[in-house]
């Protein structure tokens, strides 16, 4: 597989550089700042993916026999991205969506910057490069587990992990768009 050509690791890259270009673009107060009571600020959405990025990192890390004997393998063809995004919003359908207490990130500070963007910098491309020497059968043979979708396949693991970096850019966006549009009180209104 060829890391920057592949369509499944191209667009895992350009989700995560869109993601942190705009997290670059905040002023440290936004940056750190959740924009709404009960809300992440982007610093915590970017923890939040290191954390999930980073489990996956590590047990993509473990030897391919490893994986198989733990997890065993594929007894169904990978899903397309599109058949996954819509899998996974069914699962969540009817329920408040609380990411786990490992994977929610706890209040980060501006200062923290630029740690928090090179570590999932260095995740991503740590990533990129795991499933640029999985064999191509094997991304479709292998399963791992996820916490909502089950046991799914390395490629759509893959594909999890695009569209979950593009959802919590569009929940970053989403939140400081709300702060930004609330309505002005009576008493606030220009004369």
């Amino acid at each position: 597989m060829n890391n920057e050509t592949d369509p499944l690791i191209s667009n895992l890259i350009q989700t995560y550089r869109e993601t942190l270009d705009f997290a670059i673009s905040l002023d440290d107060l936004t940056y750190a700042s959740p924009p709404l009571a009960g809300k992440w600020s982007p610093a915590q959405h970017l923890v939040h993916l290191i954390r999930s990025m980073g489990i996956v990192v590590w047990v993509s890390s473990w030897p391919m026999t490893l994986q198989r004997l733990v997890w065993g393998r594929a007894n169904r063809p990978s899903r397309s991205y599109d058949a996954l995004v819509d899998r996974y919003q069914y699962r969540l359908a009817g329920i408040k969506a609380k990411s786990p207490a490992f994977f929610a990130p706890p209040a980060q500070s501006a200062s923290q910057r630029q740690q928090i963007h090179q570590r999932l910098l260095r995740l991503t491309n740590r990533y990129a490069q795991q499933l640029s020497k999985c064999p191509p059968d094997y991304l479709d043979s292998q399963i791992l587990p996820h916490p909502v979708l089950g046991k799914i396949t390395i490629r759509e693991m893959a594909l999890f992990s695009t569209y979950h970096g593009r959802l919590h850019l569009n929940l970053i966006q989403r939140d400081l768009e709300a702060t930004t549009s609330t309505p002005i009180s009576i008493h606030e209104q220009p004369h």
